[in-house]
């Protein structure tokens, strides 16, 4: 399943990551209380590298797709994580 959203990856300042990622990029995602895995890769027309603190539209691709209804992630905000760390947060635009 994959998916188009808006997303802000926080810089280290804000408690996230020491260098901004690249496109392929592989964090946990939060979904409810639970957490699974998803590859977020930046659109053809735009930049490999994703800087802090700016909106990027980028396509997110779920690893385990079958546990998560579809309409399961338009109602949930996106919280990406590093372990425990906070590392993004954005919203689920639509489906490709």
């Amino acid at each position: 399943m994959v998916f188009k959203a808006k997303i802000k990856f926080l810089s280290k300042k804000k408690g996230g990551r020491s260098r901004p990622p690249l496109s392929g990029y592989k964090p946990q995602l939060k979904i409810g209380a639970e957490f699974t895995s998803v590859i977020i890769t930046t659109l053809p027309e735009t930049s490999e590298v994703m800087e802090f603190d700016v909106e990027h539209i980028v396509q997110l691709q779920l690893q385990f797709e079958s546990h998560y209804p579809e309409e399961t992630f338009f109602h949930n905000k996106i919280e990406l994580y590093e372990g425990e760390r906070l590392i993004g947060v954005g919203k689920f635009i639509s489906t490709d």
